[in-house]
């Protein structure tokens, strides 16, 4: 995939959420409670992809109610556990992700949790739920100091995640700069050679 390809696929998020994550990443984050922002790699693309969402939080687990499924993508990425990285509070958390639909066994706790943060939140088992359990302080290799050989390599934390996103935010917005700019500049460069061609004849 090209630079251009990805940078595409990354799809910056839109405008008024661009506004909340950076509320969110700032110390005015206080103002938005009950938001958090949640960052992943997307099933297809690769890519990162970062956004804004409401939750309730029970502990070490964090759930996400996704309104108007129907227009939405994002909680698809979920049909399979994922990796993501979980900003809340100003605080950032790696977690793991799983779908909860109607049919799944943990969804009637999901929806009380939920509903005891938001009560007056309509709860529809049209809806689908996303569960992001905490990571816990289970010690890896590195932290113990000891090689886990049988350990598989280590899938990208919340805080890479953020990084990949901010990385190819900033590539989109400069290549949406400096394409314009450039062609613009060959378009004047030629148009001030033909005004001086004809200013030479005269």
């Amino acid at each position: 995939m090209s630079a251009t390809n990805q940078v595409t696929a990354a799809r910056r998020p839109r405008p008024v959420n661009r506004i909340v994550l950076s509320a969110l990443r700032s110390r005015w984050h206080t103002a938005l409670p009950g938001l958090c922002a949640l960052t992943f790699l997307g099933r297809r693309t690769g890519c990162p992809v970062s956004l804004p969402v409401r939750y309730a939080r029970d502990d070490d687990q964090l759930v996400v109610l996704v309104g108007r499924a129907a227009d939405k993508q994002w909680w698809r990425n979920f049909t399979q556990p994922r990796q993501v990285g979980v900003l809340a509070e100003g605080v950032p958390h790696e977690g793991l992700g799983r779908l909860v639909p109607a049919e799944h066994p943990g969804r009637a706790a999901a929806e009380r949790v939920y509903s005891r943060r938001h009560p007056h939140a309509r709860v529809s088992p049209d809806n689908p739920m996303v569960v992001i359990t905490l990571a816990s302080g289970r010690l890896s290799g590195e932290q113990t100091g000891r090689e886990d050989p049988a350990a598989e390599p280590a899938p990208p934390t919340g805080r890479q995640l953020w990084g990949r996103w901010w990385r190819w935010t900033t590539l989109g917005e400069a290549t949406g700069f400096c394409v314009p700019a450039a062609a613009a500049a060959v378009v004047g460069e030629k148009l001030m050679g033909r005004t001086a061609g004809r200013a030479c004849r005269v």
